[in-house]
């Protein structure tokens, strides 16, 4: 479950998102790879925003994809 993530705004400033609430898990493959993806709800700065977290397991990366 992830805890925390660093993304990089438009400004190109690191901005840490502390806060996720999780809605479901779900492992899945995209193009035959395994990976675990959390449909979340994070706090951007001021803004709640819906986002999938996708964790590609061979690759030990993560995936946003806001909603």
């Amino acid at each position: 479950t992830p805890l925390m993530l660093k993304v990089k705004d438009e400004d190109g400033e690191i901005q840490v998102i502390r806060e996720i609430t999780v809605h479901s898990q779900e492992m899945k493959r995209y193009a035959g790879s395994p990976s675990l993806e959390f449909d979340c709800s994070l706090w951007l700065g001021e803004r709640k925003m819906r986002a999938k977290l996708i964790y590609y397991l061979a690759q030990s990366r993560w995936v946003i994809n806001f909603r």
